[in-house]
């Protein structure tokens, strides 16, 4: 269930995110995914942040962590069943593997983290989604 003005929170997490490149372990696919995750719904899922510093230390986290595959970190923190990426809804967690990783339904789009600010994929390149 998602807070109450959860279209201006989820408008927030994007400005503010718009512009800070990507930094793994602090704000990455992960990070911010399920921050924003978190905010909608008002229930803090899991917080990476200090626990791997490139992508290979992170794989290596979320695999002691239970999870073989991305998919099934979404899976796990969520403890909801993936849709099909075509269902995700502005503020759902998508799943945009491998070169964006997680991020946020945006309508059309995904946002995720990337260099140089969010980067805002077409949800067609979405293998999966959950519902937030």
């Amino acid at each position: 269930m998602r807070v109450e003005g959860w279209e201006a929170v989820l408008a927030r997490a994007v400005e503010a995110a718009r512009h800070r490149p990507f930094a793994w372990g602090q704000h990455d696919c992960t990070t911010w995914a399920f921050d924003v995750v978190g905010q909608l719904t008002g229930c803090e899922l899991v917080d990476w942040r200090g626990h791997y510093h490139d992508q290979r230390s992170a794989m290596r986290y979320l695999r002691n962590q239970g999870a073989r595959r991305l998919h099934e970190v979404g899976d796990f923190f969520l403890g909801k069943p993936r849709i099909a990426a075509t269902f995700a809804q502005r503020g759902d967690l998508a799943l945009v593997a491998p070169e964006h990783g997680f991020g946020i339904c945006v309508g059309d789009h995904v946002a995720a983290p990337g260099n140089a600010g969010l980067s805002f994929v077409p949800l067609s390149a979405a293998v999966t989604a959950w519902e937030v």
